[in-house]
Parts: C-alpha cells; sequence; structure tokens
C-alpha cells in the first residue's frame, strides 16, 4: 500500500494529477483528458505489450524492450523412411519364384506376399511359392439364391448338377494372397456335346472367407460379387473344341484392389440351367494368378536387383 502511495504521489509531483483523479474513475475520463477516443478492442491492430517503470521526479516512463536472447533450435525428428523397394526378404520371394516357374511377381504383388510371410512364417508359405493356377473344388455349400441369370436354381453339394441345379466350387487351399487373372478349363457332361450343352451354363464369382461353408444365402450372405453384376454365359466360356480364357478382371486388373488375401478364396457359382437336357458330372476348372512378369536377366535367379518384362 505505502508503494502505491508513493507512486500515486510521483506522478503528481510530475504533473499527472489529472491522470491520475481520472484514473479512479473510469477508462473513458483518461482518453477524454488525452484527446483520445476509445477505440473498440476488435479492431485494435496486435501489438507487442508494453510495460512502464515510475522514475523517481520524472512520471512513468515505458521500458526499453530488450533484444530477444535465441533460443537454441531443437534438432528436428528424422523422417520416417519411405516402404522399402527391396529387402532381403522379398529377394528370397522373388528367387523361390524364378526357381519354380520362372516368373517373378510384380512390385505390388510382392509386398503382399511379403506381408504373408510376416504374418505367418516362411515355413508355413513356401509350398505355395510359383503355384500358376488355383485348382477348384466343390464347396460343399448348398446356399440359397438364384442362378447368375436370376433364375430359380437349388445347389447341390456334389456332382451330378442335374438342370434347374447349381454347385459352388471354390480355391483349393492357398497360403498366399493372389491375383485372380483368368478361368480356364472345362466341365464334363452325362451326353451330348459341348457346343450345346455349355449354351445352358452360366457362370459367377464370388469372393469371402475361406471357411464359408454350410448353407447361407448368397444375397446378403459372407460372400461378395468379385465382378459387380456380371456373370459368365457358357457359350463365351467355351468355343467349339477349344477351352478358352474368360478374364476375372474385378475393378481395375492387377492392383492392390483385385487382390484377393490371405484368409479368402474365390468362389465359382455354376448353374446348370433348367433349359438343359444332360447334367454336369464333373470339372477341370483352374483359376490361373496374374500378377507376374518375366525376368529379362538370370540375376533375379539369385535374388539380385533386375528388370523384369511384363507378362
Amino acid at each position: 500500500m505505502n508503494d502505491l502511495n508513493t507512486i500515486v504521489q510521483n506522478l503528481r509531483r510530475a504533473g499527472l494529477g489529472q491522470y491520475v483523479d481520472a484514473a479512479a474513475e473510469s477508462v473513458e475520463t483518461v482518453c477524454n483528458i488525452a484527446g483520445f477516443q476509445k477505440v473498440p478492442m476488435a479492431s485494435l491492430p496486435a501489438a507487442p505489450a508494453q510495460t512502464f517503470v515510475v522514475v523517481p521526479g520524472g512520471g512513468a516512463q515505458p521500458s526499453v524492450p530488450q533484444p530477444s536472447v535465441p533460443q537454441p533450435q531443437q534438432p528436428s525428428a528424422p523422417e520416417t523412411p519411405a516402404f522399402p523397394e527391396c529387402t532381403e526378404l522379398m529377394s528370397l520371394i522373388k528367387s523361390q519364384y524364378i526357381a519354380n516357374c520362372g516368373f517373378c511377381p510384380n512390385s505390388c504383388l510382392l509386398r503382399w506376399v511379403e506381408l504373408a510371410v510376416i504374418l505367418k512364417s516362411y515355413a508355413e508359405v513356401r509350398d505355395d511359392f510359383g503355384i500358376p493356377d488355383l485348382n477348384l473344388i466343390p464347396s460343399g455349400s448348398t446356399p440359397t439364391g438364384t442362378t447368375a441369370n436370376g433364375l430359380p436354381t437349388t445347389f447341390v453339394p456334389s456332382f451330378n448338377v442335374a438342370p434347374g441345379q447349381s454347385i459352388l466350387l471354390r480355391t483349393q487351399n492357398y497360403a498366399l494372397p493372389f491375383n485372380p487373372r483368368c478361368l480356364w478349363g472345362a466341365l464334363a457332361f452325362g451326353g451330348g456335346n459341348d457346343s450345346e450343352n455349355y449354351k445352358h451354363v452360366n457362370f459367377k464369382v464370388w469372393v469371402g472367407p475361406s471357411n464359408t461353408a454350410g448353407a447361407f444365402p448368397l444375397a446378403g450372405g459372407p460372400l461378395h460379387e468379385w465382378q459387380p453384376r456380371r456373370f459368365i454365359y457358357g457359350s463365351q466360356f467355351r468355343c467349339g473344341d477349344s477351352c478358352t480364357e474368360v478374364p476375372l478382371r474385378s475393378y481395375t486388373g492387377c492392383t492392390d484392389v483385385d487382390i484377393v488375401g490371405l484368409d479368402s478364396s474365390i468362389f465359382i457359382q455354376v448353374d446348370n440351367l433348367a433349359t438343359a437336357s444332360n447334367p454336369i458330372t464333373g470339372q477341370q476348372l483352374v483359376i490361373r494368378l496374374g500378377g507376374f512378369e518375366k525376368p529379362c536377366c538370370d540375376s533375379c535367379a539369385i535374388g539380385k536387383s533386375c528388370n523384369c518384362k511384363k507378362h
């Protein structure tokens, strides 16, 4: 309190007594005496805060700002390195594919295969390196649904598939991610000729968990359409006496979007339409895998870097 009285007395000695009296009333009074009009706070420009010191016999003087002392800069955290383009594991995977089938996975598929090894173990997946085709086997499931073109049908767990019936096949057990490139192979019939029999067959491709089994609805169930709102006509699949490869591109072809992961399988719905005359007695269908390139040099075989030509 004594310090405050001393400050007031010093201000009065300096001829600033009217400001002391005005300050006791309001800030507006001080502004009016000084010839200023109060400015709204929102319109005030940003300015560094100023401090005042009281000089005996000299009134209040603004303090001189001291130069700021530069603070030592903390070292910035190192940038996270980009995903490596090649690792020892990738080189090993490439060498295994080259040795087993003469092709190496492209960079996209290679990353997925490497992830599969990391999530499982090399010992669990090594037997599947280099497999070019996946066989189709009866899934044993008997879902409820319609044929690929929307007609009533009944699913049977195994062959024979009579006219008006369907069967759901799935890819063989496979421990690696894969890119389904095309459907290839043949069906066997109980009579007639293939050209006529295939006219009454439809194929539809599904994808879903590998352990899908039993009875379930096709629409809204565990399986999803691989090619939305599309199916394969038998006449497209089979032309004369030669088997035709039917592309199974999903959305983009040979990219991350079209890769089937570790715990999923491709399912093929085979419909023997009610208009058919003969049962389907068996199948030799495979899914040929994509996402591979042909090496252009021998060094790939030992895991060294090299360029590969697309295949």
